[in-house]
This record gives C-alpha cells, structure tokens and sequence, in this order.
C-alpha cells in the first residue's frame, strides 16, 4: 500500500523555495486541481520575497495567491496545465491511530514517503493557544517535508505537515485539510483570505462556553448576544466546550449569516449572526 500511494501521489508533490532578505527555505506543496494551483505552509513568519517550484525536474516562478496569517497555510500559482492535484478527504473525522503517510519531494529519497498515525489533536503547543485544533501525529519525515500532503490508505489528503517539535519521539505536527478547504473558499469568495470576526469573549477555564463580554458594535452585538449566554450550537455545529466554540469561529465565513443557539436564563433561544471580516475592521481603524 505505501508504494502503492506514493505511484500515485508522487506526481502531484512538488519542491518549493521561498526566498526573502534573510536567506532561503526549502519546503514541500501540492497541487489541488490541473491547472497549476498549490497548497503548502510557509515555513517562516516572513512572507517570501521569490518562490521557485520544481516539478518534474523544471522550474517555475510561483505567485503566492493567498495566505493564512494564523496558520501560515498558503496558495501559489504556476504557469502550468494538466497538474495532477490531489482530493481533500476531512482530516478531522479521522479516527486516533488511524494509519496515514506523508508525501515529499525532499532531498532525501528515502525519506519521500513517511509512514505514521495520528495520536492526537492540540489546541495549544508550547503552552500557547492555537487559532483553531491542528493534528498531532507519530511520523518520522524529514525537515523539508513542512507543507507536504498527508495522505489516507484512500490517497486523500487529510492533513497537511508542519514542525517537528521532539525527533527523538517522532512527534510531528499538521493542519486538518478543513483549514485548506477554508482557504479555498475564503480566496474564491474575496481574492485572500478573510478571517471572521464575531465580537464576544468566552470565559477561560471552564468546559462551559459561556459568554462574558459582548464588544459594542460587534456582529454579536447585533445578533443580541449577551453577556451569561451559553452557546448550544453554531450553524449544524453542536458546541459542548470553550474549543468548539473556537473552532467553529475560525471556520466561519465573513458576511455570511448562521444560526446560533444559546442558553439565556433556562431557556433556549436562536441568534442570527452575521460575522464581519477582519480587513472590514482594518479598514474602519485606519
């Protein structure tokens, strides 16, 4: 099976070098359809000034479409037709243990498929909040396979590979493709990605999702959210603690309205949000 979905895949797999002032990085990314368009995460927190892409032992300059600030995910474009581009499975609904396999073009050809599972998911690394869940997995692959494809035994990307924190435990870390499939829309919709913001605060510390603050002015204000409201459920989204309530607004799209329901004094009641994007709020700051 693994070299099976490596026959498959590998064509699919490109190398990338993204350029800036401070030096150059050697990364991994994907194609998503046949018409040259690239899925990768930028390694560093600097956007590149110059990315090259090699395919099929030619290089191309590469224009960076779109990117996620919060989670450095990101779209390039190449000048190339009949791309192979790979199908996006959910890498969240994956079952813990499940068996799946990194592709990369790294420099190493021995290290082009990494066998792994997924162990977990995290909400935090190193002791900081992360915007939204990402996968942890146990997979050895090497430094330069960052932004490469993580398949399932189907060849469908569930996940795509950022850092290695603990080599010696094989400890590896990736985004669910449900990132990307946000990336996706928020760029076919706006021309970038377009962060939702919806204006209230939840209490920390607790497994209840309750809200203690409503910013005036806010899309929450105008739904009539209020402080002490519990949020039952966002959209088809059930939220049973803090972390749905967070995930659930990461995926949200800016200007388009979805049903909330809350618990107010016993009883439950629905709010019709509608989130502002985050350049909106920019915009009106300066």
């Amino acid at each position: 099976l693994q070299q099976e979905l490596y026959k498959q895949s590998c064509n699919s797999v490109v190398r990338i070098e993204t350029s800036d002032p401070l030096g150059s990085t050697l990364i991994t990314g994907f194609f998503i359809d046949d018409k040259g368009l690239i899925a990768t995460v930028i390694s560093t927190n600097r956007n590149p000034d110059k990315i090259r892409v090699t395919w099929q032992e030619r290089t191309y300059d590469a224009k960076l479409l779109a990117i996620d600030e919060r989670t450095r995910l990101a779209l390039l474009k190449i000048d190339a037709e009949m791309t192979s581009g790979l199908m996006l499975s959910r890498g969240l609904d994956c079952a813990i243990g499940s068996q799946l396999y990194a592709i990369s073009d790294t420099s190493d050809t021995l290290s082009r498929i990494a066998p792994g599972r997924l162990a977990g998911r995290e909400s935090t690394l190193l002791n900081s909040p992360l915007p939204t869940t990402i996968l942890r997995l146990h997979m050895k692959a090497a430094p330069d396979a960052f932004g490469a494809p993580v398949l399932d035994v189907d060849g469908k990307v569930v996940a795509i590979l950022l850092l290695n924190l603990d080599q010696e435990n094989e400890v590896r870390f990736a985004l669910p493709s449900e990132i990307l499939n946000k990336v996706l829309a928020d760029y076919q919709k706006f021309q970038h990605v377009e962060p939702a913001w919806c204006g209230f605060t939840l209490e920390l510390g607790t497994t209840t999702p309750k809200i203690i603050f409503v910013q005036a002015g806010s899309p929450a204000a105008a739904a009539g959210f209020r402080p002490g409201d519990v949020i039952l459920r966002i959209g088809d989204h059930t939220a049973l603690d803090y972390q749905d309530v967070v995930d659930r607004c990461f995926y949200l799209t800016a200007g388009q309205k979805v049903e909330v329901a809350v618990l107010r004094n016993q009883t439950d009641r629905t709010l019709t949000l509608k989130p502002k994007g985050v350049s909106e709020l920019k915009a009106k700051a300066e």
